[in-house]
């Protein structure tokens, strides 16, 4: 089991800050198939020559004189969809993978509670598993079951599966995006897009306690995970330089806020638990 029954319980208390998508409707118009928690009224709009009499209010045309059709709001049932990076930088500390398929629980957990349907991926360069969203309770056991088995690892491409999102669905969701984010691609433009489109962004920058803080003496050699590219170098000289540039790649993921997206850095030092609560609910991703 992923997570314990006691938090599961723990979690009740909580809920994720979503914005639904909302569309403008007048009365009678072809409502959508993916009609979510029903319309709400908004406003009254002139009638136009040829809009349908069976929608005008005509309580409001024997006081005025006038004929207005009611104006409706119709909120969306919200997609969540989770995406793990299944790269082999990730794999190579166990433990950032376990954090992220717990913080992914987590989020499916609380989204599924809020009657929002919930889907889940595992992406290198592409899609490589995937559980397509729904809703309802049995949803959280298929949850649960498919980021209990991990498929093989591979290169990372976030960048393209991000646009590759946005341009698959209708109605913008939330991506929650579970990474270590070394990539060899600038994923800003593929947020800034989503974004753009309406769709919320949730980046969760997950670096084991090595990476944060290496403790590395004389001469190393440095392996790249995913590319296999070796290079010696000496520690001593380059462990200022190095918390400099880690410095510098997180606030480049940080400054993704400005456009709309929450960024939330863990360790692997960190229990799930301090991450929902604490830091989530610092950044606001949850309430």
């Amino acid at each position: 089991m992923l997570l314990s029954a006691e938090f599961l319980q723990q979690l009740e208390i909580l809920a994720l800050r979503i914005q639904k998508t909302r569309n403008l409707h007048l009365a009678g118009e072809q409502q959508s198939e993916h009609l979510g928690s029903g319309l709400e009224f908004h406003d009254f709009a002139p009638y136009q020559p040829g809009d349908d009499y069976r929608y005008v209010d005509w309580n409001l045309y024997s006081r005025l004189g006038q004929l207005f059709l009611k104006k409706f709001i119709e909120e969306h049932d919200m997609n969540i969809h989770i995406l793990l990076d299944a790269s082999t930088s990730m794999a190579h500390f166990p433990d950032k993978f376990r954090l992220a398929a717990e913080i992914a629980a987590a989020i499916g957990f609380l989204a599924l509670r809020q009657l929002d349907k919930v889907g889940a991926a595992y992406v290198t360069d592409t899609v490589t598993r995937e559980l397509r969203p729904r809703k309802g309770r049995t949803q959280i056991f298929r949850l649960f079951d498919f980021l209990n088995e991990p498929p093989a690892m591979g290169a990372t491409d976030l960048a393209r599966v991000l646009l590759q999102l946005g341009y698959r669905y209708k109605h913008p969701g939330y991506a929650v995006v579970l990474s270590d984010f070394f990539d060899q691609n600038d994923i800003e433009p593929a947020v800034t897009n989503l974004l753009r489109r309406g769709w919320q962004v949730l980046l969760v920058h997950i670096l084991s306690s090595e990476e944060i803080d290496p403790h590395l003496d004389g001469s190393v050699v440095l392996v790249d995970a995913e590319s296999g590219h070796r290079v010696v170098i000496e520690a001593d000289t380059i462990r200022d330089r190095y918390q400099e540039r880690l410095q510098q790649f997180r606030d480049k993921l940080a400054s993704m806020v400005s456009f709309g997206a929450h960024y939330v850095p863990v360790s692997t030092q960190d229990a799930v638990t301090e991450v929902i609560f604490k830091a989530f609910r610092a950044k606001g991703v949850v309430r």
